[in-house]
């Protein structure tokens, strides 16, 4: 009972017209279902760390005049609902895209050995209803899947092409879309399919192949952008704020030294040290987290040729700067020390 409250306390925040898009961007992402209880759930929790949230603030509030309160409250209830939510959502879109490009991938590269299967048995004299059923192996996962679908839908009497053609739509593949249009053309045309398919597929193996050469050939540039993401840039950071550290305390003891003549000359250098360790601290760790973002993207660009294969290395990039970071802190801390 309380799981249908939540679907349908969910189903309330998804416009009926966007449901038939956001179904088919799931299915893309091998969710069966829209999960609108997650939205019910997400809700409810947006609610409760919202009203956490408001009361600790509440306890500075209160000292305030009315009017301030009532207008801090408003703006608090519209803003922080709306961007804790919308944090959430985009957390869930990378998600669901990382997870769309992942099975598109998986596909795309268990679909050459599957053709060639498919070639075989329509050579050794089986139709081609009966070449897709028979070449399904379970080493080629999601495409297996996916060809036992259409091939189910065939047998209880659809059509193959359109079976087909519905196998294409679930996938943001233009290798997949076109070697099926290849092959559903080649099938109302009459023609050898076997030759067709055996032709896509020597031109998918040299296209793989020339691939893994480029990724080959940028390795150096990949490993370069990792060197400077992983150590140099975290050393520099850690080596700026110990610059920072001596340089305050040389001014603050010329401060204290100089009085009101001698080498001071009258100036307060203890003022001049307007720069606070904490606050560069707080920058490396942002300047780190956007860097490590940029190069696993350009990474993947430069190795794969797209960026979404080089998100799921963006937490190992930081994590891994970060630990340089603490660590040459560390260590230059301590020879810096005696200055």
């Amino acid at each position: 009972m309380a799981l249908e409250f939540l679907e349908n306390f969910g189903k309330a925040f998804v416009p009926l017209k966007l449901r038939p898009n956001l179904r088919g961007y799931v299915l893309k992402a091998g969710l069966p279902d829209v999960p609108f209880k997650f939205f019910g759930i997400l809700f409810y929790v947006v609610l409760l760390l919202s009203i956490a949230v408001y009361l600790v603030l509440y306890t500075v509030l209160k000292t305030y005049v009315l009017s301030t309160i009532i207008t801090v409250t408003f703006a608090f209830w519209i803003l922080f609902p709306s961007i804790i939510s919308g944090f959430v959502m985009f957390l869930v879109y990378g998600f669901l895209n990382l997870r769309v490009y992942k099975r598109t991938k998986q596909v795309e590269d268990a679909l050459p050995d599957y053709l060639q299967l498919v070639s075989t048995n329509l050579r050794s004299g089986m139709s081609f209803e009966k070449s897709l059923w028979f070449a399904i192996r379970p080493k080629f996962g999601i495409l297996a899947d996916e060809i036992s679908e259409a091939s189910k839908k065939v047998m209880t009497g659809s059509d193959v092409t359109e079976a087909l053609r519905e196998l294409s739509k679930k996938y943001e593949s233009p290798l997949l879309t076109r070697t099926l249009d290849l092959i559903i053309s080649e099938i109302k045309s009459g023609g050898e399919i076997a030759s067709v398919i055996d032709r896509i597929r020597s031109d998918m193996k040299e296209t793989q192949e020339l691939k893994a050469e480029m990724a080959a050939s940028t390795v150096t540039f990949s490993i370069f952008i990792s060197v400077i993401v992983l150590v140099i840039a975290p050393v520099l950071f850690a080596l700026a704020l110990q610059l920072m550290d001596v340089l305050i305390g040389i001014t603050a003891k010329l401060g204290s030294s100089g009085g009101g003549g001698g080498l001071g000359g009258g100036i307060d250098f203890s003022k001049a040290s307007g720069s606070d360790p904490a606050d560069f601290k707080v920058f490396s760790y942002i300047a780190i987290a956007v860097i490590s973002t940029f190069a696993a993207m350009i990474n993947s660009i430069i190795s794969r040729g797209d960026i979404k294969g080089g998100l799921k290395y963006v937490p190992v990039y930081f994590i891994v700067a970060i630990i340089v970071y603490s660590i040459s802190t560390s260590l230059l801390g301590g020879l810096f020390s005696g200055l």
